[in-house]
C-alpha cells in the first residue's frame, strides 16, 4: 500500500531498507505508527532486527529528525494527542 511504499523509500533514503520487511511484520509500516514509536518500542525493533550499532543510530536521529519535522509544522509527536 501507499503508506507502506512510504516508509520503505524513507527507510531506504536513510540505508535502512533491509530492515523494511521485519519492521512492516512488526506493524510499523505506516508514518501514523512510527511518528508514535516510544523508546521502548524503537529498542524492541533494533533488537528484534539484529540491527549494528550505527544503523541504530542513523535510524533514531532520522526518527528525532521526524519528530522536530512534526513539531515544527505543528503536529503532534508520539503520544502527545492520546
Amino acid at each position: 500500500d501507499a503508506a507502506g511504499s512510504e516508509v520503505q523509500m524513507w527507510l531506504e533514503e536513510l540505508g535502512l531498507g533491509r530492515y523494511f520487511g521485519l519492521l512492516q511484520a512488526e506493524g510499523f509500516d505506516d508514518f501514523r505508527i512510527i511518528r508514535r514509536a516510544t523508546e521502548e518500542d524503537v529498542s524492541e525493533l533494533v533488537t528484534l532486527c539484529a540491527m549494528p550499532r550505527l544503523h541504530e543510530r542513523q535510524l533514531r536521529r532520522a526518527l528525532r529528525d521526524l519528530h522536530r519535522k512534526e513539531a515544527a509544522n505543528g503536529h503532534s509527536v508520539a503520544g502527545e494527542d492520546e
